[in-house]
């Protein structure tokens, strides 16, 4: 699946999670981003996809995050079956038209010469958040377990291949 994948949690650290979590998944496709024929990473030329990229569906996330072989099916088999997560694969969001989102120009820079990528993680899940109240009406109410005002957990996908720091 060529696509960037970042996961936040605000789950206890060491302390025992039992029970059933709901996590958002929200997916973002840039405007300023074809998968195709730009580099995700202007340092590394084979950072483009191929020309038969296709953007992989809401539906076919949701079955793998959610599938016995993906994330919830591990998390499961390392509790022994104590911690459920289920990934809630929202649709797209799109930087184009978006009340929030930017272009991924905005949250990504570069040096001079190869080397790290700077990328604005927390203002880009801010924004795609932002961007998912108002674009998608979402109520993140029920991705509170505990219901103490903070989200459990997110997931990110962004289209395009991982912005890796090393050459």
């Amino acid at each position: 699946v060529p696509s960037a994948i970042t996961y936040y949690s605000n789950l206890p650290k060491n302390q025992t999670v039992k029970g059933k979590v709901t996590i958002p998944v929200l997916m973002v496709n840039w405007r300023d981003l074809d998968p195709n024929t730009d580099l995700s990473n202007n340092f590394q030329p084979i950072s483009v996809c191929s020309s038969t990229y296709i953007q992989t569906s809401r539906e076919e996330y949701s079955q793998y995050l959610n599938s016995m072989e993906g994330p919830r099916g591990e998390l499961l088999k390392q509790s022994g079956g104590q911690f459920d997560i289920e990934f809630d694969v929202l649709p797209w969001l799109n930087s184009e038209g978006s009340s929030y989102l930017k272009d991924r120009s905005q949250y990504t820079s570069y040096g001079e010469t190869p080397g790290p990528i700077n990328v604005n993680w927390a203002e880009m899940a801010r924004d795609a958040l932002k961007s998912a109240v108002v674009d998608l009406g979402v109520d993140f109410t029920k991705y509170d377990v505990d219901n103490n005002k903070i989200l459990d957990g997110l997931v990110l996908i962004q289209e395009g291949l991982i912005p890796r720091r090393e050459n």
